[in-house]
């Protein structure tokens, strides 16, 4: 039996949902047509995702640290992006979605239900890896 007071869903996982619905909503990567994973990382456990097997377009990944307390009373996750492209690899889009993704985190201020702010995370590095390109992303704060 759940106890009355047992809080499933705590401030971490609605921040990560909100942003992944900001994300997943945003003109500007609609048009782009691209598909989303998210994953989450344990500590002592890598995340991994799979890009599905018929894709056809990009996939942004969002792979999430594990939430930490900071000295402000808010929750720090610190979301990387990557752009996987497609198994048929025709499309190369990956910089320009990472660039309309970091647009969609950033101009969203304190809009997104649950998250306090969302900042650039230091060091910014965007480097291409394999076929794919990749950010050390944003930091996303909620309050606890």
């Amino acid at each position: 039996m759940i106890q009355p007071d047992l809080q499933l869903v705590g401030p971490a996982e609605r921040a990560r949902d909100q942003t992944l619905l900001l994300l997943a909503g945003d003109p500007g990567l609609t048009r782009l047509g691209v598909t989303f994973a998210t994953v989450v990382a344990l500590p002592g456990i890598g995340g991994s995702y799979a890009v599905p097997a018929r894709a056809t377009e990009d996939v942004l990944a969002l792979t999430w640290s594990p939430p930490r307390a900071a000295a402000d009373g808010t929750v720090c996750q610190r979301v990387c992006l990557s752009v996987v492209p497609p198994r048929d690899g025709h499309r190369r889009r990956g910089a320009v979605v990472l660039r309309a993704a970091g647009r969609a985190l950033l101009g969203a201020g304190g809009s997104v239900p649950g998250v306090a702010a969302i900042g650039v995370a230091r060091p910014h590095i965007q480097r291409c890896v394999g076929d794919g390109v990749v950010t050390t992303g944003f930091d996303v704060l909620s309050r606890r």
